[in-house]
């Protein structure tokens, strides 16, 4: 009985310090606003989208071969799309051993997007628990994640360039914003 006790406890524990995700009636669970620096050491906020733009975040890694194929094909929507609203946000999951390589393949790319570094895994893992990368998610303009996506194949930027255009005819804004978390 103690231990089933003890068991109920470190559950309620769990369940009350997870962060709760506000929702919008569709299933769709809202983007919390975020902190990270970028691959120059430079804080980027994300929060500062949300509710104005369309925004997909990519979770990768240097490490990671399909990672860096999706990188080029969403930096091809990045360039066609981001005057009309669309914001891509690479976010680095490389830890100490690989985070100073990040900078240089963004620099040897070209890539103008925002890359940050989630080094602990703590944004990854708020939305992908698993932490597989690569892990796409797409949130529309009222602020809320509409599709994830695990992995990456050549050929998976049509569909999200199909949701992308979509989205960007969309007008709307959040009208509660999400609090930020300082990570």
């Amino acid at each position: 009985m103690r231990l089933r006790a003890t068991a109920f406890l470190a559950l309620l524990v769990l369940v009350a310090s997870a962060p709760v995700l506000a929702g919008d009636g569709d299933g769709n669970t809202s983007l919390q606003a975020f902190v990270l620096p970028d691959a120059d050491g430079r804080p980027f906020d994300v929060g500062a989208h949300i509710g104005k733009d369309v925004i997909v975040l990519a979770f990768w890694a240097t490490w990671c071969k399909p990672c860096k194929l999706e990188l080029a094909a969403i930096n091809k929507l990045y360039l066609k799309y981001k005057d009309q609203g669309f914001q891509f946000v690479a976010v680095s999951i490389d830890g100490p051993e690989s985070i100073a390589q990040v900078q240089n393949y963004v620099r040897k790319f070209g890539y103008t997007f925002p890359v940050v570094l989630d080094s602990e895994t703590a944004v990854l893992e708020r939305y992908n628990p698993r932490g597989d990368v690569p892990f796409s998610m797409v949130v529309n303009r009222r602020g809320f994640v509409v599709d994830k996506h695990q992995g990456y194949n050549p050929g998976d930027e049509v569909p999200l360039e199909a949701k992308l255009k979509t989205l960007l005819a969309e007008a709307g804004s959040v009208v509660e914003k999400p609090a930020e978390t300082k990570i």
